[in-house]
């Protein structure tokens, strides 16, 4: 190497490699770690689960909107929040245990509404809610916005609906 400073190009491919050893070295730590928290993080009895599965476990009483709602963010904190810490679930709905016990009262009265009464569902950040969760998209620029208040779709075609009946003979 010249003493000016500059570096020749052997030179320059011996500090890469080493600086990409070096760097391969400390994660390989954190990988190892996280790899150990998964194996040791308590087996999930409905990791294999359907939708059909579940359904058929809350028709016959074994599971309760409230009690699957309960398992799944247990799940979600033991590998997101502790443990490895994936951090692959942005947010989760701070009124899921109130809404699943409101859903078991409404199966108990009236009977399921559909094949997914009850079933808890992980969506992705970009789809808009009408409860307290915030829908960003995974984008700074979007946190505080809030769902409006209507479907602006359904606006529009209720208007051009208006508008049709205007122009009917009869009407």
């Amino acid at each position: 190497m010249p003493d000016d400073g500059t570096v020749n190009r052997r030179e320059f491919l011996r500090r890469g490699a080493v600086a990409v050893g070096a760097v391969q070295a400390a994660t390989a730590g954190i990988h190892q770690r996280r790899r150990a928290h998964l194996e040791r993080a308590a087996p999930f009895a409905l990791e294999e689960a359907t939708i059909a599965d579940l359904a058929a476990g809350m028709r016959s009483g074994h599971y309760t909107a409230r009690g699957l709602a309960a398992r799944y963010l247990a799940r979600i904190a033991a590998l997101d929040a502790r443990g490895p810490t994936l951090r692959a679930v942005l947010e989760t709905n701070p009124d899921a245990l109130a809404i699943a016990a409101a859903l078991d009262a409404e199966r108990r009265a009236k009977g399921p509404r559909g094949p997914l009464h009850g079933i808890p569902l992980l969506i992705k950040d970009n789809i808009a809610t009408a409860d307290r969760m915030a829908t960003t998209a995974g984008s700074l620029a979007l946190l505080g916005a809030r769902r409006p208040r209507s479907n602006p779709s359904r606006g529009a075609r209720d208007q051009s609906r208006r508008a049709r009946d205007r122009r009917r003979p009869g009407r």
